[in-house]
């Protein structure tokens, strides 16, 4: 009889990511056009982005999803952390601090072969959208625009259903807390769940062997914010974040997960 190869979990909730948060002012989509700061924001137009750049946090290097990028001085956090920080439904966030504008995210695992010899599979959950690279190469992207894309490029708009109770005016509850607070996070009232669920968008991406290289591979992922687009209270629910992540691919395959990769001692000729 043939039997299905095992599934080998190369990175999950216990991988550390290398991370760059990138913040700003509160972005609103109203008429089919973008507000901030009290005016419209044109990221069409060079003028426009380089004001709106000057109020935001800096943005990470140009070659930041690179095999070879030095992230050695980005913030380290654990899969499970990083997802707590994120906000399960978007969390709450301050307006008048800035919000969360774009997340940029690293992992490591290994190969032992020339190449692995399956696809590897991404399942992920988030807010926003993502692009997802490779090794440098992007190889999936999911609730963005197609086409070339630069750091201003924003996410698909959410429905209305995201925002409001089921009258249609009243924003849903923040639902506050996560580790950053010291409190856990709050959990929707289950007559609206499946309204904040609408926040949290889910993919599974196939990665193709063909982008793997021996020894050290990384992969990058780059969540993207949405515009504000329907109804918000006081505070407002972070348009970007991780809800879950992990990374699999098949034992015997030549993958080498990071938590195998730290008991063992791998020389890499490269």
């Amino acid at each position: 009889p043939i039997h299905a190869a095992a599934e080998m979990e190369l990175l999950g909730t216990q991988t550390p990511w290398r991370v760059h948060l990138q913040m700003g002012p509160l972005l609103r989509a109203k008429d089919g056009k973008l507000l901030g700061d009290g005016r419209t924001v044109d990221f069409g137009n060079p003028q426009s982005q380089k004001e709106w750049a000057a109020k935001c946090s800096p943005a990470a290097p140009a070659d930041w999803h690179g095999l070879d990028f030095d992230d050695s001085d980005w913030g380290r956090y654990q899969t499970h952390n990083l997802c707590e920080l994120a906000g399960g439904y978007g969390g709450s966030a301050d307006p008048r601090s800035g919000c969360r504008t774009r997340l940029c995210l690293r992992a490591c695992f290994g190969v032992s072969g020339s190449a692995a010899g399956e696809d590897l599979t991404l399942e992920i959950a988030y807010l926003g959208g993502v692009l997802v690279y490779l090794n440098g190469r992007e190889v999936a992207r999911n609730h963005v625009s197609a086409g070339n894309l630069d750091g201003f490029s924003l996410a698909e708009p959410y429905p209305l259903e995201a925002y409001v109770t089921e009258n249609g005016t009243t924003p849903l509850p923040t639902l506050r807390g996560g580790t950053h607070t010291g409190y856990p996070f709050r959990t929707p009232d289950p007559k609206w769940q499946d309204r904040y669920e609408k926040r949290v968008r889910r993919a599974r991406l196939r990665l193709p062997k063909e982008t793997l290289v021996k020894g050290r591979n990384v992969l990058a992922l780059d969540l993207r914010h949405a515009a504000v687009s329907g109804t918000l209270g006081r505070d407002v629910w972070n348009h970007v974040g991780l809800h879950a992540v992990r990374l699999v691919g098949t034992q015997g395959s030549g993958v080498v997960s990071w938590v195998e990769a730290q008991r063992q001692t791998y020389i890499w000729n490269v």
